[in-house]
């Protein structure tokens, strides 16, 4: 999934890769551009869960979040959108969709 998210969207933005958590918040400490997270939850569910609750509720951050899932539990879903997550794409999820998608959210 990261290869076609990557390939959708660096045509128009800058795209980093985290391969966890730490990872990507060390890549925000140093990056004060970081203005949208796109994050895949199917594993470490609630590890990503708390980071995303984290940098949502931080007064540090203005980061906004996409969330990807093959999980169609209506439950788990809220708890991300909760947590902040802006939008929920279900996979396999519409490329041009994701893309409408970053472009509104960067936008406001």
């Amino acid at each position: 999934m990261t290869q076609v998210v990557q390939t959708v969207l660096e045509k128009k933005y800058v795209v980093k890769n985290a391969t966890n958590v730490f990872d990507a918040a060390a890549a925000i400490k140093s990056n004060a551009d970081v203005k949208l997270i796109l994050v895949d939850v199917d594993h470490s569910t609630l590890e990503k869960l708390e980071f995303i609750h984290h940098i949502h509720t931080s007064t540090s951050y203005k980061i906004k979040f996409i969330v990807f899932t093959a999980n169609i539990n209506p439950e788990i879903n809220k708890q991300f959108t909760l947590a902040g997550a802006k939008k929920i794409f279900l996979k396999p999820f519409n490329p041009v969709e994701l893309v409408a998608t970053v472009d509104s959210l960067i936008a406001n």
